[in-house]
Formats: structure tokens, sequence, C-alpha cells
């Protein structure tokens, strides 16, 4: 009699794969595209993970106004000698906007000098937080120098500032100048008078004779190796007022005014354009010395040596 369950067949078709001899893994794909794949059990096909991330964002403005020294440093002047020189209406531009990493900038030479200065200062980047999402900027030159010069009068060396050099240039003193205080109208007057004879005389109108005029004036008030300031500063007038003389040649008589050592006198420095003229500088020089009622045997060994070579 036949099997009633397989009905003579000897074998029974599988239930799960309808006797195909296939079947399909109920934890993969089983198409042939995605074959023994299987889905993420993290993002869910998704293919990537989401992060989530809290952050606390504080929007802030910072200012900052400094003097910056570009170039050999000068010695220290008080900010506010500065600030008198700054225009009173200042506006600044936009020089940086950094928003999303998107970085763009108007930066010159010098601003983009300060500007790096200045974030260091106030602590942040452009870089990294806390980042500066936009920076305006305004700055101003004023031009300064530092010299040394040497005061015509006391032969000593000093030091200035000129702040501001080419538009409104404003002087300071590192080192005080010696106060001369002297008021040339209250010199006694036989010194004005005695050399006003040497400047003022229509008949001295050759440049030579005046210089030389000069020269021999400086040697005979340093003879006695005791020039006052009077007679300092009387001739220091004079020689910066010489019409018709140059700034070298002016600065030969200042050099001789103090110089600490004199050389001799030639017939070159006593050669006067007429013998009249020789002699009238002569009887000046000699009043001159005579001026304080003492005349100095110095005084007068060098007007006697001036008469020799002027052949008088």
């Amino acid at each position: 009699m036949k099997c009633s369950n397989c009905i003579g067949k000897g074998h029974n078709d599988c239930s799960t794969c309808k006797a195909s001899g296939k079947i399909v893994c109920k934890v993969c794909y089983g198409d042939k595209a995605r074959y023994g794949s299987v889905d993420c059990p993290k993002c869910s096909t998704a293919g990537t993970m989401a992060n989530l991330a809290y952050v606390d964002t504080i929007i802030s403005q910072k200012k900052d106004q400094r003097f910056i020294a570009i170039g050999d440093n000068l010695d220290p002047v008080e900010e506010h000698v500065f600030r008198s020189h700054l225009l009173s209406v200042r506006r600044p531009a936009q020089s940086l906007t950094n928003i999303n990493d998107n970085s763009r900038n108007d930066y010159d030479h010098y601003s983009s000098d300060f500007s790096k200065q200045i974030r260091e200062q106030l602590g942040v980047s452009i870089n990294s937080f806390p980042k500066v999402l936009k920076e305006e900027i305004y700055y101003e030159p004023i031009p300064c120098i530092q010299i040394e010069y040497t005061h015509i009068l006391t032969n000593k060396a000093h030091q200035l500032i000129i702040v501001n050099l080419f538009k409104k240039p404003q002087v300071i003193f590192l080192t005080d100048p010696e106060k001369l205080g002297i008021d040339l109208v209250s010199v006694v007057n036989k010194i004005a008078d005695l050399f006003g004879r040497f400047f003022k005389t229509q008949k001295h109108r050759n440049k030579t004779d005046r210089k030389n005029e000069i020269v021999l004036l400086i040697y005979l008030i340093k003879a006695d190796g005791k020039i006052v300031e009077e007679e300092k500063v009387f001739l220091t007038n004079h020689i910066s007022n010489l019409d018709g003389f140059t700034n070298s040649e002016r600065k030969v008589l200042f050099d001789l005014l103090n110089a600490e050592n004199l050389v001799e006198l030639t017939s070159k420095e006593t050669a006067f354009s007429s013998n009249e003229h020789a002699e009238e500088v002569l009887a000046n020089l000699q009043a001159v010395a005579a001026v304080d009622n003492e005349v100095d045997a110095r005084e007068v060994e060098l007007i006697n040596k001036i008469k020799a070579l002027m052949g008088i």
C-alpha cells in the first residue's frame, strides 16, 4: 500500500522553500545586491552617527587704545603729549570679518602688525576660541625724531625729541639746557656800545672784514681766559644774524667761540680792506679790553701782536 504521508514518492517537499531548494536568511538580505548584508544596529542604515555638542556662546566687544613705537624706541615721553597731536575725529574702518571660518581681511602693512599685537594683548584669535569675528581699526602715524645737539653758549651736549615732525612739530627737551636768564637790554651799556662798533658802522661792508673783526674780537675776549656770559650771548646773536654768511661760515665762527684752545693768529685774520679800517678795528679792540677798567697783560700782548701783524 502507498504511504499516506509522501504518497508513495519516498520524500516530502520542504514546506519552507516550497521544494525550491533555497531558503532566504531571515537576518541578512537575500537579494543579489545585498547578499549577506544586515542593517547597522547603531545608525539604522543612516550611514552616520549623530553627535550632539553643547556650546555656550558669548558675543562681546573689546576695545583697545595704545601708542605703538615703530623703529628705534624714543626715550619716555608722557602719553598726553602724543594725544594732543591726534585728530579730534577718528573713524575706525573694518579690517577683518571671520564668520563660519570664512575669513577676509583688508589689512595694510601697518594695520596687520597692529592688529596682531592687540589680539595677543587681548587674548583672542582668528583661528581658535575666544575667536575674533570682526575687527575695526584706526591708526594715525605721528612721526618723531630724537636728536642730540650742542648748546652754542655752554658747549654742552643735550638731547631733545621733536613730536609730529612734519605737521605741527613740538620740541620736548630730555635734558634741561642751561637757562641763560639774560636780557640783552640789561647788559652793561659800555659792552653793548663797544661791541656795536664792530657790527653797526656803515664802513664795515666787506664780508672778509666783518669776519676778521669777529675773529679778532673772539680772540680778545678769550685772551684772559674768562669770557663772560653777556659777551658770549651778544656775539652769538650777531653771528646768527650775519647777512651774506652761509651756515657753514657761521659755524666756523661758532666753533671758534666755543673752542677750548685757539690757534695762533696769522696775517690772514688781521688783513682789512684799508689801513683806516684796520686802525678803527684796533681802536675798538683796545676799548673792549679796557671796558672793565682793568686791562689784562694777556690782552695787551694780543693787541700788540695784532698791531705787528697789521703792520701798524
